[in-house]
């Protein structure tokens, strides 16, 4: 989720849970449309409230979500930090 430049300046990258937990709903939780362009075997959801630093080269792009659900994601995450 976080910006090419900020990959480069510090080598970590931020990221948020994906989880096919089918639990209660958290605010800011993303449905994932189409899983399996997203890289994923099953039904997730993108849940925004879980944010992670990891360094780039430890991560690996496994799909991508599409253009919608970014645009909620970083929605979902503005509310979140403000």
């Amino acid at each position: 989720m976080s910006q090419l430049a900020h990959e480069e300046r510090t080598g970590m990258i931020w990221a948020v849970m994906i989880t096919s937990a089918q639990h209660r709903p958290w605010h800011g939780d993303v449905r994932l449309a189409d899983h399996a362009r997203a890289g994923l075997a099953i039904p997730s959801m993108i849940r925004t409230a879980k944010i992670a630093t990891v360094e780039a080269r430890e991560a690996q792009r496994i799909g991508r979500p599409g253009a919608g659900e970014i645009k909620a994601v970083r929605a979902a995450l503005t509310q979140i930090i403000g």
